[in-house]
């Protein structure tokens, strides 16, 4: 595109600098490129324009693995049939979902020509309640917030302390006070997890960063 446009310009030779024939047909030739690039871009606006009207979204589906339903999760993006599949506001859209649906963990759209939206979506998984003042929260495997809960011990996961939450957020990724504590303590509850003791642990302590401790099967 633009880059192949200088490209052109770049390539046309020098000015001529004694035969006024050759310095005629220099601007000639200068006038025809300038002419033809602006044929390219008419007509490339014209194929855009013929797309987004040509290309209209008629089925959206939702694949990958949910708590929520597909109606849940398209009613959630704001997508609808018959808007363009060329122009909608793909980043808004996720965002949207993220907001509304918190136990997912990732999110993708791809335009299936003809006609097709597709919703690629994976599940958080829970993996630990973080006490941070007087709340607790569910933390997902890649260190999101996933939902608040006032019975963290009920909720049949490991539970973290010593950690301080930075303005919680349900949906989005959790903030320490310390940003330092973030790394060893989801690389700490990812080893446990890999190695299928998760369920096996019962509290990590973080108080002291270099020394994170956990009790194991209430020992």
């Amino acid at each position: 595109g633009y880059s192949q446009e200088r490209a052109v310009t770049k390539a046309v030779r020098p000015v001529p600098s004694d035969s006024s024939a050759e310095r005629t047909a220099w601007m000639g030739s200068r006038v025809r490129e300038k002419k033809w690039l602006a044929r390219r871009k008419t007509t490339r606006a014209r194929t855009i324009r013929w797309s987004a009207v040509f290309f209209r979204v008629g089925n959206i589906t939702v694949t990958g693995t949910s708590p929520y339903s597909a109606a849940q999760i398209i009613e959630a993006t704001g997508l609808k049939t018959g808007g363009s599949l060329i122009f909608f506001e793909k980043n808004r859209a996720i965002r949207q979902l993220f907001d509304a649906c918190p136990y997912l963990e990732t999110v993708r759209i791809h335009r299936n020509y003809p006609d097709t939206l597709e919703i690629i979506v994976t599940q958080s998984e829970p993996m630990a309640v973080i006490k941070s003042g007087d709340a607790a929260y569910i933390l997902s495997a890649g260190g999101k917030l996933l939902q608040k809960t006032r019975q963290p011990e009920k909720a049949g996961l490991c539970v973290v302390t010593g950690a301080e939450l930075e303005s919680p957020t349900v949906g989005k990724t959790a903030k320490f006070s310390s940003e330092e504590t973030r790394k060893p303590l989801i690389l700490a509850l990812n080893t446990f997890r890999e190695n299928g003791i998760i369920n096996k642990i019962g509290e990590v302590c973080v108080e002291e960063l270099y020394d994170i401790t956990f009790t194991y099967t209430d020992r």
